[in-house]
């Protein structure tokens, strides 16, 4: 199974950090988060690894080199992540492990997910429901129902920050609908977004984070959360 790491934006919540590198470049403990996340993929034996670059990308592929494959948008400032997902389509079309490279997370979250007998999963942590702009799941029977930042927190199950694990099935109707809304000129929805619409025709099963640490490097406060949770762990 390949991995897609989804890294064209710029990250303008954190500038000026970001001022002349990708978020995924910040150092957290003694790597950037993006090295974080591929030692993570190569310790579980994943086999190809894309990453979709935009701002800076040229650093990226520097940072990254043969460790991975590269696919640019070129249009990364006026796009969001479903349309740097869709670029990537023709190499996916198998199935694939999905991250947002903005992600620091155990390493157990992939490992469980990947040992899932759910052939498509994402983790969600059932124990964060906040008032933030985080990505939130219902779920029912196991099954992610819906996903989206605003749902009512007294009935979401928890936040869901990924990674996702996703079959060819899947795979093929989350293209299907990016291609749809890119031909009507729709190129700024989150790929969650789409996971969400998809999940209403194939199941997407829900894998609980069990206390593993994991944060969405956005905000100063994150990437200050990040690297306390890096020197607590010895990252």
């Amino acid at each position: 199974m390949k991995a897609i790491i989804l890294a064209a934006g710029r990250g303008n919540r954190l500038l000026p950090q970001t001022d002349r590198m990708p978020k995924c470049m910040l150092k957290v403990g003694s790597k950037t988060i993006l090295e974080h996340q591929l030692d993570i993929l190569e310790s579980c034996k994943i086999g190809g690894i894309l990453i979709v670059i935009g701002y800076r990308g040229d650093k990226i592929v520097k940072l990254a080199g043969n460790r991975a494959k590269f696919i640019e948008n070129k249009d990364y400032a006026r796009t969001n992540s479903s349309y740097s997902l869709w670029l990537a389509r023709e190499k996916l079309k198998a199935g694939f492990v999905y991250l947002n490279s903005d992600l620091l997370f155990h390493p157990d979250l992939l490992k469980k997910l990947l040992k899932s007998r759910h052939s498509d999963a994402m983790i969600v942590d059932k124990n964060k429901k906040s008032k933030n702009d985080m990505f939130k799941a219902f779920v029912k029977n196991g099954r992610i129902t819906r996903l989206g930042k605003d749902l009512d927190l007294n009935k979401a199950y928890g936040e869901a920050p990924g990674p996702l694990k996703l079959s060819s099935g899947f795979a093929a109707e989350t293209f299907k609908e990016i291609g749809n809304r890119v031909k009507r000129g729709e190129k700024n929805h989150f790929c969650y977004t789409i996971f969400g619409k998809v999940a209403n025709k194939k199941p997407l099963y829900a894998i609980d984070a069990d206390g593993a640490y994991w944060v969405e490097v956005d905000y100063r406060k994150d990437l200050k959360k990040a690297r306390e949770l890096a020197g607590k762990h010895d990252l």
